[in-house]
């Protein structure tokens, strides 16, 4: 649990940095306790379920939190206006009996669905997913939740799964149309272009010291 623990932490950290928010305004806005954002930083605990789909409020991007994909930041949702789609998750679940019930309900339905548009039952969906038939069955039956490293496993087996549909049960559960693809692609890409440029510069910073270093020994020792 301490490794997963220590991936989101290092997730949650690059995508606030990317934000330009402060920890006091990112958790105003996102509808989180300052302290419990504290927490995630500080890799002590890791967000719910339910938290993902808030992280939208402030334009961080669920999935790469959850899977390291993608973007840190994103500005817009597919077909969706990302703080409409993160209110009407809150609103939805304050509405709700119980956030419990809300959440019980919100992803039982979703796996449902995926299982539907994919013309499976839920053993081909686990087979496929890698998740084991009888976890997915408590979570459409019972309704219990799964958890965030689940609908992962979903997310990494159909490419054409809609990630927000998947995190907050809003907008359509499929991407059909080739662009939606291809910009789900070059934004994976440009995320990774990205990365590996910051650790090009890392290395040569590291570099650069470690011939300054020699040049002054060599300066000084021959």
């Amino acid at each position: 649990m301490a490794k997963a623990k220590n991936v989101y932490q290092e997730r949650i950290r690059q995508a606030l940095k990317e934000t330009g928010l402060s920890f006091k305004a990112a958790a105003l806005s996102a509808g989180i306790p300052e302290h419990t954002l504290r927490k995630w930083v500080q890799g002590i605990a890791t967000p719910k379920l339910d938290q993902f789909a808030l992280l939208l409020r402030i334009g961080i991007n669920p999935i790469y939190i959850l899977i390291g994909k993608g973007p840190p930041v994103i500005e817009k949702a597919k077909g969706a206006d990302v703080d409409t789609l993160a209110a009407q998750a809150l609103s939805q679940s304050k509405g709700a009996s119980s956030d419990s019930e809300f959440i019980k309900k919100k992803f039982s339905d979703v796996i449902k669905s995926i299982a539907e548009k994919k013309e499976m039952s839920l053993r081909e969906l686990a087979i496929k997913t890698g998740i084991p038939y009888s976890s997915l069955y408590r979570w459409v039956k019972k309704g219990d939740q799964p958890p965030a490293e689940a609908l992962a496993k979903i997310y990494l087996a159909f490419p054409d799964i809609n990630p927000i549909y998947l995190l907050t049960g809003e907008g359509p559960p499929i991407l059909s149309r080739p662009e939606d693809y291809r910009e789900r692609r070059k934004a994976d890409l440009r995320a990774q272009i990205k990365a590996l440029k910051n650790q090009i510069e890392a290395l040569k910073r590291m570099q650069e010291s470690l011939e300054r270093e020699l040049a002054l020994l060599e300066q000084h020792y021959g």
